[in-house]
């Protein structure tokens, strides 16, 4: 039975990974429409945006994922909810100290490694740090579908996702608008909605997962401490 949920899951998430490609060959086809250099600058941008995602996003949610998995099987729902919250805060906690430093230290990071060509890194690297945040909170959050057997949800708002990046792609990836940077900007807002969006269905599907105290005092002291 393991195995043919896998196999039932297995259509909707290799589709997830294609229209991904898609999405990065409208991106190429922008850059390149602003130029030769635009190319390299956003793809060195992205390399930077993506290890704090693969480090702390993927890890965590794939080592994570087993354990939610056990709590579904044994029908303890509450165990479930309370430990997903948790490792989500826990996410959130490390990844919200990292985003602020990127952000204001992104100069210094692209001038390390990629010299020359630093400030329009840098420009576009400050655009895509709350990207950031967003696609690794994305990582817990797209388990928690997973661990309910859906992987349709997760595509289904993958797909107005890339739909809505690109068109934001073509809207302020203009040389008359962000030019490159625009590209991240888009990447930026359509990280954070695709997140909105899937925790209002989780919201809807379980009335009780966001109505803990704990995990909301420990967000907005998050919030605070990073602030100051």
């Amino acid at each position: 039975d393991g195995f043919r949920s896998v196999l039932r899951q297995l259509p909707a998430r290799s589709l997830d990974q294609g229209v991904d490609q898609v999405n990065s060959m409208v991106e190429v086809n922008r850059a390149q429409a602003l130029g030769i250099g635009p190319v390299s600058w956003y793809s060195y941008a992205l390399t930077l945006h993506n290890v704090p995602i693969m480090l702390i996003g993927s890890s965590i949610a794939t080592a994570a994922f087993p354990r939610l998995l056990d709590r579904l099987s044994q029908n303890r729902v509450d165990l479930f909810r309370k430990e997903f919250l948790d490792i989500l805060r826990m996410m959130i906690w490390v990844t919200v100290p990292v985003v602020i430093v990127a952000f204001f230290c992104r100069g210094y990071l692209a001038r390390l490694i990629f010299k020359d060509v630093a400030p329009d890194v840098a420009l576009i690297f400050g655009f895509l740090t709350a990207a950031i945040l967003f696609r690794i909170i994305y990582a817990m959050v797209s388990r928690y579908f997973y661990a309910h057997k859906d992987s349709k949800t997760p595509l289904l708002i993958s797909l107005v996702a890339i739909g809505l990046n690109i068109l934001l792609a073509f809207m302020l990836a203009r040389k008359d608008s962000y030019g490159v940077a625009g590209l991240a900007l888009s990447q930026s807002i359509t990280s954070g909605v695709e997140v909105l969006v899937l925790a209002l269905i989780m919201a809807f599907r379980d009335r009780k997962l966001f109505r803990n105290l704990e995990f909301w005092s420990g967000i907005w002291r998050i919030i605070g401490v990073s602030g100051f």
